[in-house]
């Protein structure tokens, strides 16, 4: 990884990455290139459709990992051309929405899974 000086000496940057956004419907929403080192806030800044929308509604899912608050892209496995999956909660975390490459949709209480 690229090293850079920081006040406290090289600091390590997380390898830049080409991700793609992507919603339940197959459609992308965004593609862009990323850093490893980016939180759900710096990845919901680069995608047009979530201008004005609260970031508690949106879950950002790469495999079986979500990005929350505070974790990175690198964090959570994202690499060179991963989809992260786009998702609304409109709940307020009490239900989610997930989709599959079988065409299938399932909605899951959070609470009992």
């Amino acid at each position: 990884s690229p090293l850079s000086g920081g006040p406290h000496g090289p600091v390590r940057h997380a390898p830049a990455m080409r991700l793609s956004v992507v919603t339940l419907d197959g459609g992308e929403a965004a593609a862009f290139e990323a850093d490893g080192a980016w939180t759900k806030r710096e990845v919901c800044e680069r995608i047009p459709r979530l201008a004005g929308v609260p970031s508690y509604t949106v879950r950002l899912l790469c495999g079986a990992s979500e990005l929350c608050e505070g974790a990175t892209l690198a964090a959570v496995g994202a690499e060179e051309g991963s989809r992260l999956d786009l998702l609304f909660d409109a709940r307020g975390g009490q239900t989610l929405l997930t989709a599959s490459v079988d065409q299938t949709a399932k909605l899951w209480n959070t609470s009992s899974g």
